[in-house]
């Protein structure tokens, strides 16, 4: 059997911090730039068949993560 994987790795969209240029852990929300960012990556990748959603258990990260999660019917894990 020779099977493929593919792996997505995606930087959580934008923060009120990263705007400011902030360096720092501060455990943020995006900001709506960074809401569409999130929902931006869902979109390109509509046409791959995602499995599983990983993500940190920040905020900003599981942010970005949930439209992804949400458009394959799948949870964040």
């Amino acid at each position: 059997m020779n099977a493929t994987a593919r792996l997505y790795v995606v930087r959580h969209g934008r923060t009120g911090g990263n705007k400011q240029r902030y360096l720092g852990w501060e455990d943020e929300a995006l900001d709506g730039t960074g809401r569409a960012q999130a929902s931006a990556v869902a979109a390109a990748l509509d046409d791959e068949p995602i499995d599983r959603v990983y993500a940190s258990p920040l905020v900003r990260a599981r942010d970005t993560a949930a439209p992804l999660a949400a458009a394959n019917s799948i949870a964040i894990e």
